[in-house]
């Protein structure tokens, strides 16, 4: 399924497959009789291939994603500002995501980052909360197309107005051959060196 354009949801929008969202704003309507909500199923793919907003209507919308929430193509931002329930997996790997309303996580959760290169936005992505996010899950680092960081590089993964909670565990960042990702959690965010 492709979203190409300005999209209203009065109901509740069930991805069991894939959906590229390629452009337009999404409005999520969730008041008096509309039942708007956006449920991204387990083994579900919501591929963000834009830079657009998701908006609400009144405050009480939700994204529930149990599945893959990925964003791979543009490389400014898209503004997720319903509340978000993660039981699946978030991936910015191009662009930021931003979450504007909300974000709690289960401990199923999993924040997936895999950088391509050195270059912020192009090759990694960035996950901004505006609102103190609930921590729970699993981190993991995993690179794509070959990239292997040197000592020294930094990437700045997580930024936030604080945080509550923690990750389970993080994964993947033993790269083997005594390089190791170091993960240093701040005040108002993580960066990974």
């Amino acid at each position: 399924n492709i979203i190409g354009g300005d999209v209203i949801l009065y109901g509740a929008l069930t991805n069991t497959g894939t959906v590229n969202w390629q452009g337009g704003t999404i409005r999520v309507a969730n008041y008096l009789n509309y039942t708007g909500a956006i449920v991204n199923e387990a083994g579900a793919l919501w591929d963000i291939q834009c830079d657009q907003p998701l908006y609400p209507y009144t405050g009480n919308e939700h994204f529930y994603n149990a599945g893959v929430v990925r964003k791979d193509t543009a490389t400014d931002t898209t503004s997720i500002n319903v509340y978000f329930d993660n039981s699946g997996t978030v991936q910015a790997q191009t662009g930021t995501i931003s979450f504007t309303w909300g974000y709690a996580s289960t401990s199923s959760a999993n924040i997936l980052f895999s950088p391509s290169g050195l270059t912020p936005i192009s090759d990694f992505g960035h996950i901004h909360f505006s609102a103190s996010p609930t921590l729970a899950g699993k981190f993991t680092f995993s690179t794509r197309n070959g990239f292997r960081p040197n000592p020294g590089n930094s990437f700045s993964v997580l930024s936030y107005p604080s945080v509550s909670g923690d990750f389970s565990c993080m994964n993947g960042l033993d790269l083997g051959s005594g390089l190791q990702m170091v993960p240093r959690f701040g005040k108002t965010g993580l960066t990974l060196v």
